[in-house]
């Protein structure tokens, strides 16, 4: 909700904290991936694409191993990190 709203700074202090406490939850990784996703969009909105993009990457990698190479998860998350990199330049 506070990303959607524009409060990038609570929106990053809350997305901090929810992938501090779902890391190393197994049963809780793909909410770990969502969340490490939307504080990547964060960085985005905030101006910092390298911390973006370093974000975007861990996402990708942590689906891949999740859920393998095929499934649309992972497309998903290659494809805002492919984004990330077009817009760049």
């Amino acid at each position: 909700v506070q990303l959607a709203l524009g409060d990038y700074r609570n929106a990053e202090r809350n997305l901090k904290l929810a992938v501090r406490n779902l890391e190393g939850n197994p049963t809780a990784s793909l909410a770990w991936t969502e969340a490490l996703s939307q504080l990547g969009n964060v960085y985005l909105r905030t101006g910092r694409e390298r911390e973006a993009e370093e974000t975007q990457r861990h996402v990708v990698a942590a689906r891949l191993t999740l859920l393998g190479p095929s499934h649309p998860e992972v497309a998903t998350a290659r494809q805002s990190l492919a984004s990330l990199l077009i817009n760049r330049g």
